[in-house]
């Protein structure tokens, strides 16, 4: 099935990079070439470095984005929950946090490119707190679960969702009305929603795959 080919797929990856530098633009493959060749090692050693790229992940997921008022889709949901699946709690709040920090300071790093603390108090604010207790969620309940099933991981996907639209919604009910947070704030994203966790789960199941 597809979750057996991705796991095949990121073992050929991790066990012969050359395929992977290959699939790089030649501008990435220069960039890499010119890493330190123990980057991957450091950052597994560096707490500081995973909270840091684990940050400009979830920054690069908020840019792939369809513009929708009051709310934007993007794929900063699946990033939250790619970031709890590969990083323990703390570390996974820790680059939530980090990465929201830097769209208050006024950083480009919120979907669609916007920044500022306006966003934080506007119709998005309560979604962009449920990101951190997202990212926890996740992160603790794969730590602390006996479970490595993919129907498990995709169980955990689903579930950590309620924690981003629960204070998301209740906020922009309190902005608006309910009729409105549920029809621009929930019924939207709900076609979006399996396919993000599908592919959260498949891609999380892999790296602990690969990880152990």
């Amino acid at each position: 099935d597809f979750n057996d080919w991705l796991i095949r797929f990121l073992w050929q990856m991790s066990t012969h990079p050359s395929i992977m530098f290959t699939l790089l633009p030649r501008r990435l493959r220069l960039l890499a070439a010119a890493l330190p060749i123990n980057t991957a090692a450091y950052v597994r050693r560096n707490t500081a470095a995973q909270v840091l790229l684990a940050s400009a992940f979830l920054a690069l997921t908020a840019q792939i984005s369809i513009p929708f008022y009051p709310v934007p889709m993007s794929l900063q949901t699946l990033g939250m929950m790619l970031v709890g699946f590969c990083l323990p709690w703390r570390r996974a709040v820790s680059s939530v946090v980090l990465y929201l920090l830097g769209g208050a300071a006024g950083l480009p790093v919120l979907a669609g490119g916007h920044a500022g603390w306006i966003y934080f108090t506007r119709y998005t604010g309560g979604y962009l707190f449920g990101f951190v207790l997202m990212a926890g969620v996740v992160s603790l309940l794969i730590q602390y679960s006996t479970q490595r099933s993919w129907a498990h991981f995709f169980a955990i996907a689903l579930v950590s969702n309620l924690f981003v639209f629960v204070p998301g919604l209740a906020w922009l009910a309190h902005l608006t009305s309910w009729n409105t947070a549920l029809q621009t704030g929930l019924f939207p994203f709900w076609l979006g929603l399996p396919t993000k966790c599908l592919l959260a789960a498949s891609l999380g199941k892999a790296w602990h795959h690969w990880a152990r």
